[in-house]
């Protein structure tokens, strides 16, 4: 049987989206599939992307914006409908938004037998008004060359449904998993701790993820604000993002240097996530969260904002590890909760388990083989 030729579509080349198309391409059996990874080049922190890291897979590098820039949109389509006739696919599979929009408008003149969709959230998600509306329209205008949209949690799939993006036999549903080599990285503890002169005994609150509207990380800022007027901790932010300068401000008109740590990217999240006492996570919205993920893989307390989503990966009673996204002093409340050892519940499911990941890699293979 010949091999199915596979394209793999990615603007967003930082975050989850990254890390989720990273896992699977490197885990596709290529001796079912010939693929080929198209990159944007906009993104200066995001995953390392390399040649090496993806023996026997074509890597190409287009530049494309990450906001509607009609010119740049053309260039950026252009230069893909170049790669996309040097190498003609059997399946063309686009992920987030903006590679969504660009390779499925690009494919609408060229005969690809499957195109596919991981929106890993809907732009539309965090705008109102006529910005939410003209989201759907062109999310639902795009679905008619959608023939498989991949929901990558059941939240995400309801939203899809209840928004008629494409009929809803389109719809697959494949959960995110951890790859079980992350497990292996950060061995060694206490080295950020002992760097940083932090220790043992003193509790860590952990922030992960892009400094971006949506995940909200000014409600961290402020919620270990008024931790720290009544009780010592240190809090650290990973990740970069547009906010990075607000946020630094904050910390130091509040005089929270020392304590609230802002990180930067960090390639191996394992090995801060092992140090920390606390993973929180503040999202406005979200599909499936890889911080929360990692964060369930290495068995970290966890105090999540009160979205869908989170309540699927954390399937608690409400004893107290979900928060209001808009109100600090709920998470406040919570963190003290926590810091008192408050035991709010064993997380279920196995979310690293090698089975997970293993139905992770072959769900997207079936979907490429049309099963």
């Amino acid at each position: 049987m010949a091999k199915k030729r596979i394209i793999l579509g990615l603007e967003a080349t930082e975050g989850g989206a990254a890390r989720h198309v990273k896992n699977l391409v490197r885990h596709l059996d290529l001796e079912k599939f010939d693929v080929t990874l198209i990159l944007g080049t906009g993104r200066p922190h995001g995953e390392p992307f390399s040649e090496e890291d993806f023996p026997g897979i074509a890597l190409y590098r287009i530049p494309m914006a990450r906001s509607f820039r009609p010119y740049q949109d053309w260039v950026s389509m252009r230069k893909i409908k170049a790669v996309l006739r040097r190498n003609p696919c059997d399946v063309l599979h686009s992920h987030s938004t903006k590679a969504g929009f660009l390779f499925r408008l690009t494919s609408r003149s060229l005969d690809i037998p499957l195109v596919v969709y991981t929106p890993h959230s809907f732009y539309f998600q965090g705008v109102s008004g006529i910005r939410r509306w003209l989201a759907v329209r062109l999310e639902k205008w795009l679905g008619r060359r959608t023939d498989r949209l991949i929901c990558v949690s059941q939240a995400e799939r309801k939203l899809s449904v209840e928004t008629n993006i494409v009929p809803e036999n389109r719809l697959v549903y494949i959960p995110n998993a951890i790859a079980p080599d992350f497990l292996e990285m950060g061995t060694n503890s206490s080295l950020h701790r002992e760097r940083m002169g932090i220790g043992e005994e003193e509790m860590v609150f952990g922030w992960v993820g892009r400094l971006v509207e949506q995940k909200n990380p000014q409600c961290f800022l402020d919620a270990a604000a008024k931790y720290l007027s009544s009780k010592p901790a240190h809090f650290w932010i990973l990740g970069e993002g547009p906010l990075k300068e607000s946020l630094r401000m904050g910390i130091q008109q509040r005089g929270l240097d020392g304590r609230v740590h802002l990180l930067g990217h960090q390639i191996n999240v394992a090995g801060w996530l092992r140090e920390m006492n606390v993973l929180v996570s503040t999202s406005r919205w979200e599909a499936a969260p890889y911080a929360l993920l990692e964060g369930l893989a290495m068995k970290k307390e966890i105090l999540a904002s009160d979205i869908a989503p989170h309540r699927e990966l954390l399937p608690l009673n409400d004893r107290g590890n979900f928060f209001d996204p808009i109100n600090s002093s709920e998470l406040c409340f919570r963190m003290s909760e926590m810091s008192c050892g408050a035991n709010l519940g064993d997380f279920s499911g196995d979310v690293s388990s090698k089975d997970a990941f293993e139905s992770f890699v072959k769900g997207h293979e079936c979907v490429y083989l049309g099963l």
